[in-house]
């Protein structure tokens, strides 16, 4: 029994870190967001301070790192106090 719920888990995990990366691509693919966030007019300079500021002049496994860990970090807290990630 102790052998089947160990696998159960690791499959779990397995189908969570599948899902992470997943949706971290989707993201990633739908284009630059900081050139989304300005206005058209925006500067360079302000493209790249932007781009700075949301982390993404760093390389990418450092990006997905960070960003899987801090989507991880919202949902525990909002697991544990039982509020929605727009209230916490």
């Amino acid at each position: 029994m102790l052998q089947y719920g160990v696998r159960k888990l690791a499959h779990t995990l397995l189908v969570a870190l599948g899902v992470v990366t997943l949706v971290f691509a989707a993201l990633r693919l739908s284009g630059d967001p900081a050139a989304t966030m300005l206005p058209g007019d925006a500067s360079v300079d302000e493209l790249v301070a932007l781009r700075k500021t949301l982390g993404l002049d760093r390389p990418i496994p450092v990006q997905y790192v960070s960003w899987s860990t801090s989507w991880w970090r919202c949902a525990r807290r909002s697991a544990s106090t039982g509020r929605s990630r727009s209230s916490t």
